[in-house]
């Protein structure tokens, strides 16, 4: 007799499976080595066994006498003792003997988990408030960019560095054969300025983790401006063209856009704040390679603007009309922004190098408006189902132009040759 009597071995090995115990083979063979092995199990561990034991000890009977028990049939084979049954296999067991907390064993020791549905305290409510806005907090949402590889970071993940300071900074340096004149070296390194500070002389770096990682191993990151990455920044005269200004200055057509404008409610008189974006799908047709190549004849830029119902289509979908001054800031040509953008091209860019600026399509093009031709091609539909039911089906989202007053959604549809 030892103190796990009257448990037998099968139930000993039921249990330890029931609350997930790791046993070895060979302690199972031997009741012996199993009750040893329990022994040096935590307390609560032995605890869940002296419960069993108690329990079967209690179901016991001796002051009744069997002729007084009701008379049983034979009782079947239980096939199925899962975790829910009792150790012999019964249904129903005694509330005693009902284990709800389940264990973790680890290095044969066992501890409990909290109550399963336990109602959280006024303590644990309020630290899990205090974690949910310390994550949505602006300190933690706020967004740094890396001085070596230029990317969008959590400021979180970043790390501030004095410049001086910077581990293998001659890794950061451009080679000369790859030296621009517009690049600006800060302490002979190619940085990107927007993550640089300088406060009170000294000037600090913000590095992502992975660009720091790289250069305490004595790598080039592989995302640096160094690492021939560097492209510049886009001169104004570029960055402020409008779809049909950069159309008309294209040498080339590989895709046409396909806007859709519905209304979104808010303000419908100030259509200085209406544009904040672009969404919308990409579709790819074939190609007539024979008209395409007919199409850029010549070496004279900008393009008329006949040739923009052909590659800008519009459709307004509403009961009311649309506004022209809401396409302004979409769709407006300014004749002196396009003459500018076309001067700075043929100079520093060697593919409008044979280029020449021509004359009579520049006259003609509108000083600050939108032209006939969008105009003439914007289609308008009074049934907004329709674009709700193409929203429906829709599963790739690339570039959309949200407004105030209406949605302005850009469908870019690329051609390829065959």
């Amino acid at each position: 007799m030892d103190w796990l009597s009257p448990l037998t071995l099968a139930e000993i090995i039921a249990i330890c499976k029931e609350y997930q115990i790791y046993v070895s083979d060979a302690a199972r063979r031997k009741r012996e080595k199993m009750v040893s092995l329990i022994q040096t199990f935590h307390e609560d561990a032995r605890v869940i066994f002296e419960q069993r034991r108690d329990c079967k000890k209690n179901a016991a009977l001796p002051n009744k006498r069997k002729s007084d028990l009701p008379v049983q049939g034979p009782r079947k084979k239980m096939k199925n003792s899962g975790p829910s049954a009792g150790i012999n296999g019964d249904d129903t067991m005694d509330k005693s003997d009902e284990i709800t907390l389940p264990s973790i064993v680890n290095n044969n020791h066992i501890t409990t988990s909290p109550e399963f549905l336990h109602i959280p305290s006024q303590n644990e409510l309020r630290d899990c408030q205090a974690e949910f806005l310390q994550a949505i907090s602006p300190s933690a949402v706020r967004e740094a960019v890396c001085a070596v590889c230029a990317l969008l970071c959590w400021e979180h993940e970043c790390s501030v560095v004095n410049v001086r300071n910077i581990p293998n900074a001659g890794r950061l340096q451009p080679a000369d054969q790859d030296r621009h004149p517009a690049q600006v070296l800060i302490a002979g390194m190619l940085l990107e300025e927007k993550g640089v500070i300088e406060v009170k002389g000294k000037c600090s770096a913000t590095l992502c983790g992975a660009c720091l990682q790289d250069l305490h191993r004595d790598k080039i990151p592989r995302y640096s401006l160094s690492n021939k990455m560097w492209i510049g920044n886009i001169p104004h005269q570029l960055s402020c063209l409008t779809i049909p200004e950069q159309l008309l200055l294209s040498p080339i057509y590989p895709h046409c856009f396909i806007f859709k404008m519905y209304p979104k409610g808010g303000a419908q008189d100030d259509p200085t704040c209406l544009q904040s974006g672009l969404h919308g799908n990409v579709t790819s047709y074939p190609m007539n390679t024979d008209e395409i190549f007919s199409m850029l004849q010549g070496h004279m830029l900008p393009r008329p603007m006949e040739i923009l119902p052909s590659i800008i289509s519009g459709t307004y979908v509403g009961v009311s009309n649309l506004p022209k001054h809401w396409l302004k800031s979409t769709f407006r040509i300014w004749r002196r922004v396009v003459l500018e953008a076309l001067e700075w091209l043929i100079e520093h860019n060697k593919c409008f190098s044979e280029y020449t600026v021509d004359q009579a399509v520049m006259a003609s093009l509108p000083k600050d408006d939108v032209p006939l031709e969008i105009l003439a091609s914007m289609r308008q539909e009074t049934s907004s189902h329709i674009l709700l039911r193409e929203h429906d089906s829709m599963c790739l989202v690339i570039v959309s132009l949200q407004h105030e007053s209406y949605m302005l959604e850009s469908h870019l549809l690329v051609w390829y040759s065959q």
